[in-house]
């Protein structure tokens, strides 16, 4: 974890310029504004594959070393995912694997944001999508 935020840290560190290459449909770089002037963020389209975080980091020109810590958290964080949601299957008395199993159900986030705010990191997921 403090890998990945060495790594959050260091991509919101980049020029403006840089970060504008940012560019997600619905968010992407986000810069400090009037409103709020300690915020800004990155978007992360589908944290749930390494193809989102591949373009992710190519959008930001993230170095091999940035890439393969984000790729490690992105499997640890999609290991512990599934894990939860099989144990939420089991305790409803559906079959373990369901997750898995069932082409319907998508454990992946829609959007990630990495986001610095005074001294605060966070790994978000949104409350609600209109997809």
């Amino acid at each position: 974890m403090a890998e990945m935020k060495a790594v959050a840290r260091s991509l919101l560190d980049l020029p403006v310029e840089a970060k504008k290459k940012n560019v997600v449909e619905g968010s992407g770089y986000l810069e400090p504004n009037e409103a709020y002037p300690l915020y800004e963020s990155l978007g992360l389209r589908d944290m749930g594959s390494a193809q989102g975080v591949d373009v992710f980091c190519s959008q930001l020109n993230a170095s091999p070393h940035q890439r393969e810590i984000m790729k490690t958290y992105r499997e640890a964080v999609h290991e512990l995912a599934m894990d939860i949601a099989d144990k939420l299957t089991r305790s409803m008395g559906l079959d373990s694997g369901q997750f898995e199993q069932d082409e319907q159900i998508q454990l992946h986030p829609r959007n990630c944001w990495f986001y610095w705010c005074t001294t605060t990191y966070a790994y978000g997921i949104p409350g609600h999508s209109s997809r």
